[in-house]
């Protein structure tokens, strides 16, 4: 098969490999799309990812084959990767760390993963693809699926006024899963005018740039940076709301931002 190799020094290259085969208790997986998750960027851009690695997580596909003693499947079945119930004592550090940070702690995933034609996965761990999603939309569950968690632990309820810091692509689907959710009113914090505009399409309500709240445009990255996160509670008090971040480490949060909890 074709896969994806990243060779170190933010290098890829696209070379023959052996198809991986299913264990005891695993499929293949014959792989339709693959996301780019943004852990994959940042391994990418911090070039922490060991050279050989195969990357990708966010994949739909078709089951090729069934290892021994595979009940729970058939060959055909669509499939979305990921999202199935871990058996005990199998969690990952992604699940059982406080706060995994790869650049500390290790990249370390499966081998081979997406970037590829075929992936192996246990039999658990995938969930079946239902017949009015497309391959297309399936890739996509995992991003969607932690959005709609991070909305839920927001507490949000029908009516709420919510503001959403980042309109990459994780705060796009919070975006839309707020306003589906009942959201009365929602802001999204971003500088760059591309995802502005994307947030803007799929229905903020207002966008708010930070960079315009400094008239010293001499001011550091790093303060509008700061400023940028700081522009989100001030807005969300003003209407008695509560500020859950995500996706920052407990360093930016005790350092920079005291006053968020």
């Amino acid at each position: 098969m074709k896969a994806a190799i990243y060779q170190g020094n933010q290098r890829f290259s696209v070379e023959e490999v052996p198809d991986p085969l299913p264990g005891p208790g695993q499929v293949q997986i014959d792989i339709s799309y693959a996301g780019v998750c943004g852990t994959d960027v940042h391994g990418f851009q911090h070039d922490k990812v060991p050279p050989g690695t195969i990357m990708g997580h966010e994949i739909s596909g078709v089951i090729s084959i069934l290892g021994d003693g595979v009940t729970r499947w058939k060959k055909g079945d669509r499939i979305v990767g990921g999202g199935g119930t871990h058996p005990k004592g199998m969690l990952s550090p992604a699940f059982t760390m406080p706060r995994l940070d790869f650049r500390k702690d290790g990249f370390t995933i499966p081998q081979p993963q997406g970037y590829a034609e075929k992936y192996v996965m246990e039999e658990w761990a995938p969930l079946p693809t239902p017949d009015n999603v497309t391959d297309l939309e399936a890739a996509l569950c995992e991003p969607a699926a932690n959005s709609m968690r991070t909305v839920r632990r927001s507490g949000m309820k029908p009516g709420d006024f919510v503001a959403i810091y980042g309109a990459g692509p994780i705060g796009l689907f919070c975006l839309q899963i707020a306003k589906a959710s009942g959201a009365r009113k929602v802001f999204v914090v971003e500088p760059t005018p591309i995802r502005a505009k994307a947030a803007a399409k799929l229905g903020a309500d207002e966008i708010i740039d930070p960079t315009t709240l400094y008239r010293d445009s001499t001011r550091s990255r790093e303060a509008t940076a700061r400023t940028s996160f700081w522009s989100v509670p001030p807005l969300l008090r003003r209407f008695n709301r509560r500020c859950i971040p995500c996706g920052v480490t407990d360093e930016w949060c005790s350092s920079r931002c005291p006053r968020i909890r």
